[in-house]
């Protein structure tokens, strides 16, 4: 057996183990800041990272946020969401790292590269190049049996205040939520993930993702992520 043959198949079970692993996981946690830049959300990087691993299915948090007491009381019950730079001032590259509660890398992505010279632009770029590597793994939650005992206490995410019900009618690219009235509150883009649309409401743009079977409408003001709650009639 040759050299590259024997890459491939070493390759091809890696993968398998690494989507295996994975899918036991539900929760991920992430930083508001990486270590490697000097704002929070700098450069819509965060926002971009727990944005897409939402659609893949995660349930994501920030460090920062008040997170349900079973996922305190438990560690071991989510992922750990990190990047690194690697690259130097001609190219940006970066790594995207899921760690366990022990510290052990569960996955490593493909180093992402970009030769932009905008940091937003080349940031994204480098991000998204990376990012192939858990598409490949087609994420799906599928608990093993310590997962399933602590998910049969029915995991409760913080209250969101004002639950709004709204009513979905099919558009060409998604749906549109109607009040009672009826009025267009939301309008929905589909992505490739069922359970989390692109999502518009007036002048605010956002996503629309379900967590724990409630659907929530998350978005940005000044750089502080907002969540509120829906109940959706599809």
């Amino acid at each position: 057996m040759n050299k590259s043959i024997l890459v491939l198949v070493f390759s091809m079970f890696s993968s398998a183990y690494a989507q295996q692993d994975v899918n036991s996981y539900r929760y991920l946690l992430m930083p508001e800041k990486f270590s490697f830049l000097k704002q929070k959300d700098q450069y819509n990087l965060n926002s971009l990272v727990k944005i897409h691993f939402e659609k893949l299915g995660f349930v994501v948090f920030y460090d920062s946020e008040t997170l349900p007491d079973s996922l305190v009381n438990y560690n071991c019950n989510k992922l750990f969401a990190d990047i690194e730079s690697t690259g130097n001032f001609l190219t940006t590259k970066l790594v995207i790292t899921l760690k366990d509660c022990k510290n052990n890398v569960v996955v490593r992505s493909k180093e992402g590269k970009s030769k932009e010279k905008d940091f937003k632009i080349s940031y994204s770029q480098a991000f998204r190049d990376a990012f192939t590597t858990f598409r490949e793994l087609r994420y799906q939650y599928q608990p093993n049996s310590t997962q399933a005992v602590i998910e049969t206490s029915k995991t409760s995410l913080p209250n969101h205040a004002g639950v709004e019900m709204v009513y979905a009618q099919p558009t060409t690219n998604g749906f549109q939520l109607v009040d009672s009235t009826p009025k267009v509150v939301y309008k929905l883009v589909a992505t490739s993930n069922p359970v989390c649309f692109i999502a518009f409401k007036g002048e605010l743009q956002g996503v629309l993702v379900q967590k724990n079977e409630a659907w929530f409408f998350e978005y940005y003001t000044n750089g502080q992520l907002n969540s509120e709650q829906l109940m959706v009639k599809f």
